[in-house]
């Protein structure tokens, strides 16, 4: 099988290697015969392209299907392949692999949301302050005989009483996030401990 994967490696660089001067060459602006269906083990992996009679595949989801990097540096198309350093799970139970599993999306899921409230936070206080200050310009107008503005500064109160209380809700969810992301951190780190790693 690896065979296979190093014979596919290789034709897919003698392909890009060869076809590099005719296909940016004489190729360009030339037009497109057909697409082709490019297939990996019966499944389909990405379209290419038919010109001149040759085949063109596209060389980023060909290669990373068969395991290999791509990059692409100074005008080259950029292909490595080396054996994965891969965890095993041999001191795991399946029920262990599993929580494993969950506990590495749910860090995603609490991180981001924890991002989110932080970017929630910061808005909160923005407006805050900003309504503050209308507060008391408004309020400065109504001590000095300006009763026209009486409502805004009840709306305004309104609105900066709903923030104060939208932000302590934000904190409390943030920090119970924060205990959570920290349990799951050593939660993992625990069932990590169990794995061995193989090259």
């Amino acid at each position: 099988m690896k065979k296979f994967g190093y014979i596919i490696i290789g034709l897919i660089m003698g392909l890009v290697l060869g076809l590099s001067s005719s296909a940016f060459g004489s190729e360009i602006g030339s037009k497109v015969d057909s697409l082709v269906t490019v297939k990996l083990n019966g499944e389909k992996i990405g379209t290419g392209v038919v010109i001149g009679g040759t085949s063109y595949l596209p060389v980023r989801v060909t290669a990373s299907s068969l395991g290999a990097d791509v990059s692409y540096e100074k005008g080259e198309v950029l292909l490595s392949k080396e054996p994965p350093k891969i965890l095993k799970p041999e001191g795991m139970t399946d029920a262990e692999r599993s929580r494993y599993d969950y506990v590495k999306g749910r860090i995603v899921y609490v991180t981001n949301r924890i991002n989110e409230l932080e970017g929630y936070l910061v808005n909160v206080n923005e407006r805050i302050s900003e309504f503050d200050n209308r507060v008391k310009t408004y309020r400065g107008y109504v001590e000095q005989g300006g009763s026209t503005y009486e409502p805004l500064v009840i709306q305004f109160e309104k609105q900066i009483e709903e923030l104060r209380k939208n932000e302590a809700n934000y904190r409390a969810e943030l920090e119970s996030l924060k205990k959570e992301l920290a349990e799951l951190e050593a939660e993992k780190a625990e069932l990590e401990s169990k794995q061995t790693a193989s090259e």
